[in-house]
């Protein structure tokens, strides 16, 4: 009986952790002054380790923990900019 107590226990606190760890996903295009898809830039959240690369044509897909909305986007060659996000689901 008490092995039962004890399993739903560890069972609720990681179900609960789940829930509160919510993330949303942004979609977006990185992009030149001229409009020219730039593959390979990085995308991170600002002040985590959540990233990801762009593909051919510099789209990207990322999951963005619900309590951050800045991202940093990095290209060789290029200045680093910040991208405010909020309330956004899609950027450019």
């Amino acid at each position: 009986m008490k092995k039962l107590i004890y399993v739903t226990q560890i069972t609720l606190f990681f179900l609960a952790t789940v829930l509160f760890a919510q993330d949303r996903s942004l979609q977006g295009t990185v992009t030149d002054t001229n409009g020219m898809p730039l593959p390979g830039a990085s995308v991170v959240v600002k002040n985590t380790t959540v990233g990801v690369v762009t593909d051919f044509d510099g789209n990207f897909t990322i999951a963005v923990p619900e309590n951050e909305n800045l991202l940093e986007v990095t290209f060789m060659g290029f200045k680093s900019q910040e991208v405010d996000i909020t309330g956004k689901s899609e950027i450019t």
